[in-house]
């Protein structure tokens, strides 16, 4: 890795905006998901004719 991957160097960094990314996208997710099913909503899937 460049810079010897130092912490100071912006690994640090990187890693924190991937894990602060992660979790927001997994609740976000999450989120949905208990809204749809809480709304009663159905995903509706195209039947061939």
């Amino acid at each position: 890795m460049y810079f010897d991957a130092r912490g100071d160097a912006g690994l640090t960094h990187a890693w924190v905006a991937i894990a602060i990314g992660t979790a927001a996208a997994l609740l976000f997710g999450f989120a949905m998901t208990r809204y749809y099913d809480r709304k009663g909503l159905r995903r509706w899937t195209p039947q061939p004719e």
